[in-house]
């Protein structure tokens, strides 16, 4: 029986992990969890939002805080739709092995836009 792409990935990494390669951890130890989808917004969700503000009021220094995501329509989109004219776009992610996602897609979108 041939093995599914996904499969194939796992083993190939879990083998450069166990040959000394430093950015990451055999992803049978480490799976990827999606647990949002885009958008995400904490402030829209009461139950979330009532968890964060309680992590904060319990341990403020290792909160993560609220954070944000945006799809690219409203990222892009608003700002062209707000007149602005977009003069340059970055991607970026953090370094390899701090964060599982970080090895399949960029983590941040930066965008320059101008108003003419």
């Amino acid at each position: 029986m041939l093995e599914n792409y996904t499969d194939i990935n796992s083993k190939a990494i879990d083998a450069w992990v166990e040959d000394g390669w430093e950015w990451s951890v055999p992803t049978e130890n480490n799976p990827l969890l999606i647990v949002n989808k885009l958008p995400y917004n904490p402030l829209k969700d009461k139950v979330l939002y009532e968890k964060l503000m309680r992590e904060h009021e319990e341990n403020p220094q290792n909160a993560d805080g609220f954070q944000f995501s945006h799809t690219m329509e409203e990222q892009v989109g608003g700002q062209l739709k707000a007149g602005l004219v977009l003069t340059h776009l970055y991607e970026d992610t953090d370094p390899p092995g701090d964060y599982l996602l970080a090895q399949y897609v960029p983590l941040y979108i930066a965008t320059r836009a101008v108003k003419p």
